[in-house]
This record gives C-alpha cells, sequence and structure tokens, in this order.
C-alpha cells in the first residue's frame, strides 16, 4: 500500500563548516604540545598502578650493633 504515502524529498547532505588555515596550524601545535608533555610525563613514571613491581632492597641486622 505504498500508492497511499507520498514519497518524501532525500535530505540534502550536511553542510560542512570551513576551517581557517590559522585555526588549523594553531590547532595542531596545541595537538603537538599536548603529545610531547604526555610523552614527558609517561617517561618519568616508573612504577606501574598497582606500585613497585620489584622486591625493596632491606637487610636485617644480625647482631647488635652492625
Amino acid at each position: 500500500m505504498s500508492f497511499l504515502v507520498p514519497k518524501s524529498n532525500p535530505v540534502p547532505p550536511p553542510r560542512v563548516p570551513q576551517v581557517n588555515d590559522e585555526e588549523a596550524n594553531r590547532a595542531a601545535a596545541e595537538a603537538r604540545a599536548r603529545e610531547r608533555k604526555r610523552r614527558g610525563t609517561l617517561a618519568s613514571v616508573l612504577t606501574s598502578g598497582q606500585g613497585v613491581a620489584s622486591n625493596a632492597p632491606v637487610q636485617r641486622k644480625t647482631l647488635l650493633g652492625e
């Protein structure tokens, strides 16, 4: 019974906003700076989320005075 329903018009594609070169360059530079900072922070973290994985270097005294 599709002859009773009128045909709909196709929806036009959405419009893409124009971005000027200055905005794109600034956004790319900010993204590079964030990535550089993130890499620096991750390089300095020496433990995992569960803490230090190795055993602690602990020595116990065997005699008094040592």
